[in-house]
């Protein structure tokens, strides 16, 4: 069965709105949702503090150092969009549950990194299992907040996340003067395992889905995979002279078409990766450029620091 479309051409999402938890089991939802939401910024943060100290432990220069930080941040600004589908097709809970248990297991796992590039490779694994679990909190508080309060909600979770990635720094630097820059992988690993518990306590299984809805758009993802890197890492690449700036021009040229690629195999998908239509909504697209202009500079500064 396939989705209907709206007057924009855009499929409902596939687990519609419930009638919402109770304010007991709402305010107890709400704090393994934002317990949750806080691992991945509060990682992100105090990794940027450690920087100096992982460069002298492991014998590289600072610049290089800097790819900890690039890498991963492909990983996660491709994967979120296919985290959250995963979600859609899989289930909300299900696949919060998943990228939980792959956080933890990628924190552990790079927390033991031998060389530079295992440490990347680590991370790039954490952001995996962040993209899977941080998108899907959204979509689980869409579907069981009440609409009543279901904006407070999300002003809830993003204060959490600020407070979080604010108090990263201050906890990152005490734990790489005491113990030791390996520990800021670890040190989230119990909050989620305690946010593990918590849902299966206060989230509410995931409706059964219908196999025919069981479907990922595997070369859409691939794509907006590709995509991103191409619009990201050239910028990195001609930014430390790998690049000419001639070079930068062509290779730009690529990405363009890449993306014109996508967006063209994205608007014949009945159930696409990325809902680019959209983005001829006023209100969203005014939503998504405020957003991203937020985080560019959110991230920018967090690295110059």
């Amino acid at each position: 069965m396939q989705p209907n479309s709206t007057a924009h051409g855009v499929a409902p999402p596939l687990i519609p709105p419930s009638t919402g938890l109770s304010a007991h089991d709402a305010r107890r939802f709400m704090m393994t949702i934002c317990l949750a939401s806080v691992t991945g910024p509060m990682n992100f943060s105090m990794l940027s503090v450690a920087l100096p100290s992982i460069a002298d432990d492991l014998d590289i220069s600072v610049a290089t150092g800097a790819w900890l930080f690039v890498v991963p941040s492909l990983a996660s600004s491709s994967l979120q969009s296919i985290g959250g589908r995963l979600g859609d097709v899989f289930g909300y809970r299900r696949m919060f549950m998943i990228g939980a248990f792959g956080f933890i297991l990628a924190s552990v796992l790079t927390a033991l990194a031998p060389t530079f590039w295992a440490l990347v490779a680590g991370r790039v694994l954490i952001m995996i299992g962040s993209s899977a679990m941080q998108r899907n909190t959204g979509a689980l508080v869409r579907v069981h907040m009440p609409a009543a309060r279901r904006a407070s909600a999300f002003g809830t979770m993003a204060a959490s996340i600020s407070l979080a990635f604010a108090a990263g720094p201050l906890i990152g630097g005490a734990l790489v003067a005491t113990v030791g820059w390996r520990a800021l992988f670890v040190v989230a690993v119990p909050f989620t395992l305690v946010a593990i518990l918590l849902s299966l306590r206060w989230i509410p299984p995931d409706p059964p889905h219908e196999s025919s809805r069981r479907s990922l758009d595997g070369v859409g993802a691939l794509l907006w995979t590709l995509s991103v890197i191409a619009i990201v890492l050239p910028i990195n690449l001609g930014g430390n002279g790998t690049l000419s700036p001639l070079a930068l021009l062509l290779v730009y040229l690529g990405t363009g078409m890449l993306l014109f690629a996508f967006i063209g195999w994205e608007l014949r998908q009945a159930e696409p990766v990325v809902q680019v239509r959209l983005f001829l909504t006023r209100t969203f697209r005014s939503a998504a450029l405020s957003e991203a202009s937020m985080n560019v500079t959110f991230f920018t500064i967090a690295l110059a620091l």
